[in-house]
């Protein structure tokens, strides 16, 4: 069963954020092994090319990721994060596929790296074999367990790299469930902590965008976060967070600070329903993408973002 909240598209916005911070974090080895002076560059359509319809759109995020080594190399990194939350016997047998299939389409070497975002702390698949008679094959690659980050959750917190906020919100949006009051708690504790550690105003700006995502809040609630959020920014000497909600800089906020955000949620999930659709099955026909454009309801657009995720076909992917 398929977690209700969304985690899958946060991730793939954070990686295409904060990628130094998150590869510093995850693969220190690789990060220093990359050219950061050149921009990396994301290839969703290019993955298109090695992603069968069959996997497209499953429990999980891919990246392909083309950057450029010290050692003057240029090498394609595919990334693999992890986003179902439960352990799958065929994901490094998918990673290999993957590997093979990028090498393949655009004849350079692939580094395979995999976030595991899951609670069990027994699953740590590395590689993956085949071995037959006269025959060896073995593919490995590298893990970053997200359990064993948080297992030390004062360094975590304690750290100015964006990255670190990022694997918090995960794992306290894991943590707290469906439990609202707890759930609250916990965003307000992360966005406090957006100002106390010193970051930059664009990064807590983009940071508190994710955990919001992540850490979503039945409105009552909600309601009562923001005025936290007025009454701590109040005592600041730069109110970063609600001066950018309040003038509508970020999203197009003109007529309230809740109008704003729910208008923002609902421009977000129609693109995420979109985007899934071009993924796995290509062109979306006009009359589709009027509808999904049209819709302004949140609850509707999480609905046809399921359907978008779990239908065969564009055929399934009906709207009323």
């Amino acid at each position: 069963m398929r977690v209700t909240r969304e985690f899958d598209s946060p991730w793939k916005e954070a990686f295409r954020l904060f990628l130094h911070s998150l590869m510093r974090l995850f693969f220190p080895p690789v990060e220093q092994a990359i050219d950061w002076s050149r921009q990396p560059e994301f290839w969703d359509k290019e993955l298109q090319k090695i992603v069968s319809q069959a996997e497209s759109g499953k429990q999980f995020v891919d990246m392909l990721i083309k950057v450029w080594l010290l050692d003057g190399t240029e090498e394609w990194v595919l990334l693999h994060v992890e986003v179902q939350h439960r352990p799958d016997p065929g994901f490094a047998a998918r990673l290999f596929r993957y590997n093979g299939r990028a090498m393949d389409v655009y004849g350079k070497p692939v580094i395979t790296l995999a976030v595991l975002a899951d609670t069990d702390p027994d699953w740590r698949p590395s590689h993956y074999q085949i071995v037959l008679p006269g025959t060896r094959i073995r593919f490995d690659f590298s893990v970053c367990k997200l359990l064993d980050l948080v297992a030390n959750e004062l360094a975590l917190r304690a750290s100015v790299e964006p990255a670190a906020t990022i694997v918090l919100a995960n794992w306290v949006a894991h943590q707290a469930g469906k439990d609202a009051e707890r759930r609250l708690a916990l965003k307000w504790d992360l966005t406090r902590r957006l100002y106390e550690i010193g970051l930059a105003k664009a990064d807590i700006l983009e940071l508190f965008r994710l955990v919001d995502w992540l850490l979503d809040l039945p409105e009552e609630l909600e309601t009562r976060f923001r005025q936290q959020v007025y009454e701590f920014e109040a005592k600041q000497v730069m109110p970063y967070i609600t001066s950018i909600e309040k003038h509508g800089i970020e999203k197009g906020m003109e007529q309230g600070l809740r109008q704003g955000i729910e208008k923002g949620q609902v421009m977000a999930l129609r693109q995420n329903v979109l985007e899934v659709l071009e993924a796995r099955f290509g062109t979306v026909p006009a009359s589709v993408r009027e509808r999904v454009n049209a819709e302004t309801s949140l609850d509707q657009l999480r609905q046809w973002h399921r359907l978008a995720v779990t239908c065969a076909n564009l055929e399934d992917f009906r709207l009323p």
